[in-house]
């Protein structure tokens, strides 16, 4: 099991889960653990139905209708956040732990203006008046980079660009000053250039004010551009985690080879693209052992058993059998300019 960090802000710890689907049981969750140290952006990456944003709705117990939790926890602090009450965890959302989701434009309501929206959060928490609460969603829109943050607010859902919707997004996840802030999958959709500006914003965002971010993205690119610690996720299991240098330089469980692998061959726009052969197993019909197994070039007899996750450099952990035995990769990954040293 993932080890405990001195800095810890919050911890997903060995968490199971299913939805409950007609065609059976989908085990979504699979005795996930994920460490969020205090201060730093933690990548959550892996592929569609990984399991990803459902480990990260847990932190805030945002949890579909059709989602059954069968054991394990989530702290944040020293607060237990499965046994919040109702009110407890009202306060709690927002004010401790946010989110902006992935889906800006439906997320946003088209009935209101954005400073209507974002002054409503504020005073869901603060005891402000709509005037300070106006100023205080005037700043807070400077601060996401919105070149006229006044006129923006006056704004409605329907008259802003992918790229003004995302940043109105983030801005109403942060205008509270939570201490941890879950950004889900903020790049998606974006054009490369509007991409590239969000991943701008949101560092100096993150440096501007030290704040922790769990950041969910499929894209090992964005996670090379803004994260310190890496989970890669697969098929509701935690396959690796680490610091990003360690574990995009020294990869230490095959999933993330291959996922690497795969997003070389994008990045470095030579020879053919190369996709993970295979497809992620049935989750209502887990098999046994690794589920990575049927997908792995490095698969052996012992893939059979689950493997346990091991720690193969200090605060570096791996879910294989053969994670020590892994040669450390000759040459340091190289993405969109990725905070590596080699």
């Amino acid at each position: 099991m993932i080890g405990m960090a001195p800095t810890c802000l919050a911890r997903i710890d060995e968490l199971v889960g299913y939805f409950e689907t007609v065609g059976g049981n989908l085990h979504a969750l699979n005795g996930v653990t994920i460490p969020i140290e205090e201060g730093k952006v933690t990548g959550l990456v892996g592929e569609t139905g990984s399991g990803k944003t459902i480990a990260a709705l847990s932190l805030l117990r945002l949890w579909p209708n059709n989602f059954r939790y069968v054991s394990g926890s989530v702290s944040f602090r020293d607060v237990d956040v499965l046994a919040l009450r109702n009110e407890e965890l009202r306060r709690y959302r927002g004010h401790k732990v946010s989110i902006a989701f992935q889906d800006p434009k439906a997320s946003l309501n088209p009935l209101f203006t954005v400073g209507e929206q974002l002054g409503r959060v504020l005073r869901q928490h603060a005891p402000v008046s709509k005037e300070e609460a106006a100023a205080a969603v005037v700043d807070v829109l400077e601060r996401v980079q919105i070149a006229d943050p006044a006129g923006t607010a006056q704004l409605y859902a329907h008259e802003l660009s992918g790229g003004m919707a995302q940043r109105v997004m983030i801005a109403m996840s942060v205008i509270y000053h939570p201490q941890l802030v879950i950004l889900d999958e903020p790049t998606t959709g974006l054009d490369v250039t509007v991409q590239a500006e969000v991943i701008a914003m949101l560092r100096d965002l993150v440096e501007g004010s030290g704040m922790t971010v769990l950041l969910i993205t499929h894209d090992l690119g964005v996670v090379g551009e803004l994260c310190d610690k890496v989970a890669v996720m697969y098929a509701g299991h935690v396959m690796e985690y680490g610091d990003i240098a360690d574990v995009f330089e020294h990869p230490s469980n095959p999933y993330t080879r291959e996922l690497l692998r795969a997003t070389e061959s994008v990045e470095g726009g030579v020879g053919d693209l190369y996709s993970i052969p295979g497809s992620v197993p049935d989750l209502r019909h887990v098999p046994p052992g690794c589920l990575f197994r049927a997908r792995c070039p490095s698969a052996a007899q012992e893939c059979f058993e689950m493997p346990a996750s091991i720690e193969v450099s200090a605060g570096h952990w791996s879910t294989c059998h053969f994670a020590a035995g892994f040669q450390r990769r000759e040459t340091p990954v190289q993405l969109h300019g990725i905070r590596s040293t080699g």
